[in-house]
């Protein structure tokens, strides 16, 4: 996503963002559970950062549709 042109460089950081936020609180999850409330802040702001993703990802499929390449 980051190399093309479909998207744009914010969608594709916007989910490398999200997902690595989701992945750091699997781990706290699994081996650090009395860091719990840490780890929910940060799946948090994965959260967020996922969803602003769906929703650039759902734009531009949606122009894509509409208008072509």
């Amino acid at each position: 996503m980051l190399r093309g042109k479909v998207f744009s460089k914010a969608t594709a950081y916007a989910g490398i963002l999200g997902n690595a936020l989701l992945l750091v609180f699997e781990a706290i999850l699994a081996f650090v559970p009395a860091f719990l409330n840490v780890g929910l802040v940060i799946a948090g702001g994965g959260g967020l950062a996922i969803m602003i993703w769906y929703l650039l990802v759902g734009r531009r499929l949606l122009r894509i549709s509409v208008r072509g390449w």
